[in-house]
């Protein structure tokens, strides 16, 4: 079963990649390919930059894992769902371009392949740090998240009750409220009570964290020196989201680690 599961998986891995290649590569050498106003071309072209960097990252994690690294497991999950919420962004967020089928086959294939992937999963890790850098690891995650759910609910509420519209875009707050705040809250909460999925759970949020908000620091700064929009008053908020997402992830993967396939 592993072995077919491999194959699936090689094959996802190496289709992800190399798509996520030729569109980023699209995004910049094909200059009619987006068709959105200036700020959102630009937001497009600073996630290009970000993305030609982690699809190679994704072949890398992959072969690591393929050889026995479940760490390696939890990274490539991690850089998977990343694929999967960016492109996202571009199927249902880009003005229709003549890579939309691309973009919904990269989001396809990692649908699939977190759920290939979960299954795959021979060797549950399980957390064993110190209740000390287990409250500290659920604390980041807490931090990151609730404000994001407080700043985006606050918007629903305003609209509910005064009819204002939100200013952060319908997906934004689709995907945010739908994926990111639940399982990140899941895996704080997970990590506090020493669950046999804390681990897993908290590596692809922390991928999630440092990897995306890496794409929203550089799309500020690019929008920003570019002219394309205005400065992003988040930025600090962003910084701390991709910074802390790489500190805590580095501190996770250190963790000394016990095998579980309960």
């Amino acid at each position: 079963m592993f072995s077919l599961m491999n194959r699936i998986l090689r094959l996802v891995t190496i289709s992800i990649a190399t798509l996520a290649i030729i569109g980023c590569a699209g995004g910049w050498l094909l200059p009619g390919l987006y068709r959105d106003p200036a700020f959102y071309k630009a937001a497009w072209r600073s996630n290009d930059l970000i993305t030609l960097i982690l699809a190679p990252a994704l072949l890398i994690v992959f072969y690591h894992y393929q050889k026995g690294n479940m760490k390696a497991n939890v990274l490539w999950l991690g850089l998977v769902l990343y694929m999967f919420y960016n492109y996202a962004f571009y199927l249902f967020g880009a003005v229709f371009n003549s890579f939309f089928i691309l973009y919904a086959a990269i989001c396809t294939l990692s649908l699939y392949g977190i759920i290939v992937g979960l299954f795959d999963i021979r060797e549950r890790l399980v957390i064993s740090s110190t209740p000390v850098k287990r409250i500290v690891l659920s604390g980041f995650l807490f931090l990151t998240a609730i404000p994001l759910a407080i700043v985006e609910l606050g918007q629903y509420v305003n609209f509910i009750l005064y009819g204002t519209d939100p200013e952060i875009p319908k997906l934004v707050l689709a995907l945010d409220l739908t994926l990111v705040v639940p399982n990140t809250l899941l895996a704080a909460v997970l990590l506090l009570r020493k669950h046999r999925w804390a681990y897993t759970l908290t590596g692809m949020m922390l991928v999630k964290s440092f990897t995306y908000g890496l794409v929203l620091v550089t799309g500020t700064i690019y929008i920003g020196a570019t002219g394309a929009g205005k400065w992003d008053p988040l930025l600090p908020y962003y910084i701390f989201v991709s910074a802390g997402g790489l500190i805590f992830l580095l501190i996770l993967l250190k963790d000394k680690t016990s095998g579980s396939v309960s």
